[in-house]
């Protein structure tokens, strides 16, 4: 399997919206009609780092590569996957991009891709990029990799749908599994995804593009059982990935601001339960 990193050249170019909703990068083209939700009283976040990526006009679609400890995104602007410094977002790396309209990436040995026009996933074999059938079409939107399925947050434009994910297996795309997501309001969009181990089994969170909140699941066979939900911090206009990082037991989460500008965010998770514990003391409890 080939790698090709390469370092940018050319000048970014900046594109701001006068409109919350502007049907490009998989956003609904109308205002969904949404009930806010509500954190439930069990977790609590702690802000440990922030940084921007000057190079990158859109951080779309985080996810953390073991390979190389380094965390991944995509921007469906410059039509590329980025690698980046886990403490700085200095620029590792990259890929380009055969999709124009991408959102999701994961790393299952290679570079795995989503489409938010295109119904395919894309997979990087290089020197050029294959596909295979995405479940989902284009509705999908926040990717991980875990245990040998890719799942994927389910986010349609449309808005109009009860929130699920789907896990399938990589390369075909076989092997699919939709899981509703419970204590989501009806019609949120869904954005960010990721998993991680959890005490008994595999967690998993996602974010939504306009309604602030992470939601937090544990998968109990062939349903995920409901943890509870956490408000992001600060005020900002869009909300668009997250990522576990096991080495560190910390999340990175993406957002962009209202100046349209893009930053990255680390901090921990806590349970609030009856002694305060991260994620990673919560399973070496078990």
């Amino acid at each position: 399997m080939k790698v090709i990193l390469f370092v940018l050249l050319s000048g970014v170019f900046c594109i701001t919206f006068g409109d919350l909703y502007v049907g490009g990068m998989g956003l609904p083209s109308s205002a969904p009609s949404i009930n806010q939700a509500g954190s439930t009283d069990d977790w609590e976040i702690n802000i440990l780092n922030e940084f921007t990526c000057p190079f990158a006009d859109i951080i779309l679609g985080l996810d953390y590569i073991g390979n190389f400890n380094k965390l991944a995104f995509t921007s469906d602007f410059q039509d590329s996957v980025y690698l980046i410094d886990l403490d700085t977002g200095a620029f590792f790396g990259g890929v380009p991009l055969e999709s124009e309209h991408v959102f999701g990436v994961c790393y299952p040995g290679e570079f795995h891709c989503n489409d938010y026009f295109d119904t395919v996933m894309y997979y990087y074999s290089g020197p050029a990029w294959d596909t295979y059938p995405n479940p989902y079409e284009n509705d999908g939107r926040g990717l991980d990799f875990n245990n040998g399925y890719i799942w994927q947050a389910y986010g349609p434009i449309t808005g109009a749908t009860n929130a699920e994910c789907v896990s399938f297996l990589p390369y075909t795309g076989g092997s699919s599994t939709i899981y509703p997501l419970s204590d989501i309001p009806y019609g949120t969009q869904l954005s960010g995804l990721t998993t991680w181990p959890g005490a008994s089994s595999m967690n998993l969170a996602v974010t939504a593009y306009i309604v602030h909140y992470i939601w937090l699941y544990e998968l109990n066979g062939s349903s995920m059982d409901y943890l509870g939900s956490v408000e992001l911090p600060g005020s900002f206009l869009m909300s668009w990935g997250i990522a576990y990082v096991e080495p560190r037991d910390t999340f990175y989460w993406s957002w962009r601001d209202y100046s349209n500008v893009d930053h990255i965010t680390e901090f921990e998770l806590i349970s609030t339960g009856l002694e305060p514990a991260t994620w990673g003391s919560i399973k070496a409890s078990f």
